[in-house]
Order: C-alpha cells, then structure tokens, then sequence
C-alpha cells in the first residue's frame, strides 16, 4: 500500500516538474520576444527615416564653356589660379 502511494507521488511530483520547467522555458521565450521588439523599437527613436540624395556638382573642365578657374591669394600674396 505504501509503495503504490510513493509512485502515485512521485509520478505527481515528476509531471508537475516537467509542467512546470515547460511553462519555465515558454515564459522566458515570451519575455525574449517582448524585450528584443521594446529595444528595436528603442533603437528606432533617434533615427532619420528620411533619405536624402547628395548633390554631386558637375565636373568642368578646362577649355569647356563655363570653366572658371579657382584662384587663391597665398600668405606672401601670390595669386594663384588652377
């Protein structure tokens, strides 16, 4: 009689550890979840979602109408233009 009332126990004992290590597991997989998307929303706050082209100037070169060449004064005051 005793015998049967410890494996009914243990049996009892050994299900509601497995429930409960499973909750346990599911539980933390949740929380994971919860936190990654709070911290990627976190994260997002102080971007810019706006894109904005550079603007290239176009090359001229020399000989090519509208060429103006660039000149500069130097600290012994040379002018000099490229």
């Amino acid at each position: 009689m005793h015998q049967q009332i410890n494996r009914t126990l243990a049996t009892i004992a050994l299900v509601l550890s497995i429930v409960i290590i499973v909750a346990a597991i599911v539980g933390g997989i949740s929380t994971y979840r919860h936190l990654s998307g709070l911290s990627d929303t976190l994260g997002d706050l102080g971007t810019d979602s706006s894109t904005v082209d550079p603007v290239v100037p176009e090359l001229v070169e020399p000989g090519d109408p509208g060429y103006e060449p660039f000149c500069y004064v130097t600290e012994l005051g040379e002018e000099i233009c490229e």
